[in-house]
């Protein structure tokens, strides 16, 4: 009974963070009390709450979702029919290196690779060794890695993208970045089958980076402000960074 209220608390009081607290202590011995597809419910309920405050600016949190998901994944609360999706794959290994857990994140990817479906696996391995050795600055094994991403998923295809924009960036390949920024903000503006709310943040992403690339510091002030207040933006810590 504490559990559920601690769980109703977190989500109606103001200040929901003792309450929620309470609630993660209670939520690995729940398994005891509640089904398997309650405890999956109650463990995504604990992601994005702590996601949320994320978004809210409580980075320190971050640490707390990678805990969450590991708990989920290994005790398979959070598996679908004994797979993993490749979502909450991806989701993990972004968090890792976020953290900067490198040596995790190769090993996690070693390890539950094979908890994908099938047909997902190739995709997966690639596209998130692809953004560990980005994240390492081992840019041409990113690249290997990329060269063998078949992108049959759109989302696969525009992360792809952006890091490819990052690299080209960051290695100075300046004909290669602007031919890059030219082609994919022609195809996210006349891609019908990419939602708004999707496409937005990539276009806003190529924007900032476009006028990053010809302006560089002359603007850096007006870029910063802009960048800051610019609330739909893939990866805004990155555009931060290289100011």
């Amino acid at each position: 009974m504490r559990f559920i209220i601690n769980c109703y608390l977190a989500l109606t009081e103001p200040e929901p963070t003792p309450y929620f607290h309470a609630f993660r202590q209670l939520l690995q011995t729940a398994a005891k009390v509640f089904p398997a597809e309650e405890m999956r419910l109650l463990y995504q309920f604990a992601i994005n709450f702590r996601v949320r405050q994320i978004r809210f600016g409580a980075k320190e949190y971050i640490d707390d979702v990678l805990s969450l998901y590991r708990e989920g994944v290994e005790s398979e609360v959070l598996l679908d029919n004994g797979h993993i999706t490749p979502w909450t794959f991806k989701n993990m290994v972004k968090l890792g290196l976020g953290l900067q857990q490198y040596d995790w994140v190769q090993q996690f990817v070693t390890d539950y690779i094979s908890k994908l479906e099938a047909d997902k696996r190739e995709d997966a391995y690639h596209f998130n060794l692809a953004d560990l050795y980005y994240h390492r600055k081992e840019y041409n094994q990113a690249l290997q890695h990329f060269n063998q991403v078949a992108f049959s998923d759109i989302y696969y295809h525009l992360g792809a993208k952006v890091m490819l924009l990052k690299i080209y960036y960051e290695t100075q390949e300046t004909e290669a970045l602007a031919s890059l920024i030219s082609t994919f903000r022609v195809f996210l503006q006349r891609n019908k089958s990419v939602p708004k709310e999707v496409k937005t943040p990539y276009l806003n992403f190529v924007n900032i980076l476009y006028e990053l690339f010809r302006h560089g510091k002359k603007r850096s002030k007006i870029l910063r402000e802009k960048i800051a207040n610019t609330p739909m933006l893939t990866d805004q810590s990155c555009l931060l960074a290289q100011l």
